[in-house]
């Protein structure tokens, strides 16, 4: 489980799959997650596809890997954590506020995107994680 929590601490980036009709959509995505990994929190404006898809289908899937991290040449090394949860609108305006200057701290050149009057918080509330390690060396685990 530490190794999952590493990553998702490491890493800044993933790819947000949502869906709608049975037919899945990815976002590549910049993220902030919780100190102890039970949410991750991300910014998206109201008139996209993957608000439209999580608002009428919460579960969502996330995929956050170590190409960036990993060393030059060491692909061999690269692991693949997917995340599973579901996915809300942060409502309440001052814990949306903090986690937005948080995001905008650890993403200051989304500053303009992030501020933009359009532009929510949500939060992914984490179910499971799988961690890939390899091309065959698997753990899961759940989140209670």
């Amino acid at each position: 489980m530490e190794d999952m929590k590493s990553i998702i601490r490491l890493e800044e980036m993933c790819v947000l799959a949502t869906a709608a009709d049975d037919i899945p959509h990815c976002s590549l995505m910049a993220y902030v997650s919780a100190e102890d990994c039970s949410r991750i929190h991300l910014i998206t404006h109201k008139k996209t596809k993957k608000y439209s898809n999580f608002i009428n289908n919460p579960s969502v899937s996330l995929l956050i890997d170590t190409r960036s991290s990993a060393p030059q040449g060491s692909r061999r090394n690269v692991k693949a954590l997917t995340v599973n949860g579901t996915v809300a609108v942060v409502e309440d305006a001052a814990t949306a506020n903090v986690l937005r200057q948080e995001f905008i701290t650890r993403h200051s050149h989304l500053r303009e995107f992030a501020e933009d009057e359009d532009a929510v918080v949500v939060e992914v509330t984490i179910q499971s994680l799988q961690l890939l390690r390899g091309a065959t060396d698997a753990t899961y685990a759940t989140i209670k």
